[in-house]
């Protein structure tokens, strides 16, 4: 399964819940042969814990120079996960309606 949220995305094994961010190469003759590629960032046993650490993440990468302003970064990143469950889910529907 993947899950993907702006520049991170979630990725499970059949052990993990996997955050991962999305990364470009600074040069263009890097490993990745100047292709973007994701980086994990953490392995949770369940997504509760995998959805606080992403949160946690995206706020260390906000511009928030306040409280008030982390706060609507908060606001905006956790809005950004539920709708994109949600899609994701109803598409899981649609499919298995389908099928």
């Amino acid at each position: 399964m993947e899950i993907l949220l702006g520049n991170y995305k979630l990725t499970t094994d059949r052990y993990n819940v996997i955050v991962e961010k999305k990364q470009t190469p600074k040069r263009k003759r890097s490993e990745s042969g100047g292709q973007d590629y994701w980086i994990s960032y953490g392995y949770y046993s369940n997504f509760t814990d995998a959805f606080l650490a992403l949160l946690s993440f995206r706020m260390k990468d906000s511009d928030a120079k306040t409280l008030g302003e982390l706060k609507i970064a908060l606001d905006e990143a956790s809005e950004e996960i539920v709708k994109t469950i949600q899609v994701q889910l109803e598409s899981s529907v649609k499919t298995a309606e389908r099928g």
